[in-house]
């Protein structure tokens, strides 16, 4: 009896390492096909695979396309550490195949959140993430910088709710190494540990951490690596033309500012992104939510239409702590409620999946993208006569 109790309580975790696989298979498959077919929707793809290819050659994320170090643009030294991948197969392919096992592993952090207390929810949480329309337009954009930091933003959380700080500490390191604007998602967690868990020594060190952070970057870093200025500055131009200068008229003009952030846009792309977590539920876990606020605002108030329509690949760091929030809203709820809540989840899902997913049968996929013909293959042919 305690043998059987034991293998069904073991049945949600080997179910959702079987998801986490048929999740990896499935879009590492699509990944390639897009590959083989010319059809990537990000063409960044060579620059990061030439600065690794240098890095192992003793220049450090170095491309000659910009002809300088990709982190002229934004700062991610932790690309570095991906390098060694090409050592076992020198194919770009290997990157999307590292991409893709993060994204998974960002489920399976989400699921280890309320394993302990509601296993079955767990999993359903855990499919929800893997079947959100949102993930599989992040996943379908070849290979991104930022995409790399969901496995460490919800370890952060994790940390943050588990209560282990250590662990949340580390998980914050590892993001921050990814990309500078996460330092705000910092910031906002040490604003939670001061207000939420009472914590005055670790939340004014991490608040202090991910603004200094992300202050430094802008200003002196990122600028100084670069030989001028922050180059993504231009994505708010409508605002301004220095940092200083934006962030004066947002906040002399609060009104024009929320105007900015939800208009027609706007509004829909929150609609777009709630809808699949059954619109409400993450309100139910407020403090966790808090967390995305600074990048849904930054994303939100950006003249760059793809970024305020958080289309792309904009809402990868993003999905963590929306689902962290859906995960602590699950555990909060009474048993009954929460039951009724993840069937709500699910069809929610669903519903957003047929209207906007990318994926297979999904309202946006496009099978073009994943057809390789006979001139393709005959494409391929010929650049494998060009010299290394």
């Amino acid at each position: 009896m305690i043998q059987q109790l034991r293998q069904n309580e073991r049945l949600p975790r080997r179910l959702a390492i079987g998801l986490a696989l048929v999740f990896a298979a499935i879009f590492l498959y699509l990944n390639t096909r897009q590959y083989l077919s010319f059809s990537l929707q990000a063409p960044d793809i060579d620059r990061f695979n030439q600065a690794l290819w240098n890095t192992l050659r003793g220049r450090f994320l170095f491309s000659t396309i910009p002809d300088k170090s990709i982190l002229a643009y934004h700062f991610s030294p932790y690309m570095a550490l991906l390098s060694p991948l090409l050592l076992l197969w020198s194919d770009v392919r290997i990157l999307f195949a590292a991409q893709i096992v993060g994204i998974a592993a960002t489920g399976l952090i989400l699921f280890k959140m309320i394993e302990d207390k509601r296993p079955w929810l767990a999993l359903i949480l855990l499919l929800a993430f893997y079947l959100n329309a949102s993930l599989h337009q992040v996943t379908l954009l070849e290979f991104r910088r930022v995409t790399l930091a969901m496995p460490f933003i919800a370890l952060a959380v994790y940390g943050l709710v588990k209560d282990k700080r250590w662990l949340m500490l580390l998980g914050i390191i590892l993001a921050l190494l990814v990309k500078e604007d996460l330092g705000l998602l910092v910031a906002a967690m040490g604003i939670v540990l001061l207000v939420v868990k009472r914590d005055w020594k670790w939340g004014l060190a991490v608040t202090v951490l991910g603004l200094a952070w992300t202050v430094a970057m802008v200003a002196w870093v990122l600028p100084a690596i670069r030989g001028g200025f922050y180059d993504q500055i231009g994505y708010f131009s409508g605002w301004g033309s220095s940092p200083q200068e934006i962030a004066g008229n947002i906040l002399a003009n609060p009104g024009a500012a929320f105007g900015a952030m939800f208009d027609g846009d706007g509004l829909a792309a929150l609609g777009r992104t709630f809808l699949p977590l059954g619109l409400l539920l993450p309100f139910l876990a407020p403090e966790i939510l808090l967390i995305s606020a600074p990048l849904f605002a930054l994303y939100l108030l950006s003249s760059e239409p793809e970024m305020h329509q958080l289309e792309r690949w904009y809402l990868a760091p993003l999905l963590p702590i929306l689902f962290a929030a859906l995960a602590v809203a699950l555990v909060r709820l009474p048993r009954r409620y929460a039951s009724w809540a993840a069937v709500a989840l699910l069809l929610a899902t669903a519903i957003a999946y047929i209207l906007y997913s990318p994926g297979p049968f999904g309202g946006r996929f496009e099978p073009w993208r994943y057809q390789v013909t006979e001139r393709h293959l005959s494409a391929w042919q010929v650049l494998e006569t060009v010299p290394d």
